[in-house]
């Protein structure tokens, strides 16, 4: 009888970990720069691509374990495009959550516009 609970554990234990396991949400992003040093005019589209909805998008000033301040957050997004606007020139860091939970995150930069 031992034997056989101890199967059935392991058996579950193959088939759950690969259920289990966390999956990083994958998203582009497409910049916008902006005019020029002082303007914020710049932008950040989010394009998030895989994941599970609904999802929480956040903007850092940079990655949060640097000390990073959130600027700005989307939540309860369905899926497709979310856009942030009025940036001026300078890094950002982008993490997209989804329901599950599951993080993706990349540092972005928006430049200048040349002239």
């Amino acid at each position: 009888m031992c034997k056989t609970k101890f199967l059935i554990a392991i058996l579950l234990g193959i088939y759950f970990s690969g259920n289990l396991t966390a999956q990083e949400v994958e998203f582009s992003v497409e910049v916008t720069a902006a005019l020029n040093g002082q303007s914020p005019d710049g932008a950040i589209a989010v394009i998030i691509q895989t994941g599970t909805p609904a999802y929480t998008v956040h903007l850092f000033d940079k990655a949060p374990w640097k000390g990073g301040t959130q600027l700005e957050k989307f939540e309860q997004v369905a899926a497709g495009t979310i856009v942030f606007k009025d940036l001026p020139p300078g890094d950002y860091y982008i993490i997209v959550e989804d329901s599950n939970k599951n993080p993706g995150a990349r540092a972005v930069s928006v430049g200048i516009k040349p002239d």
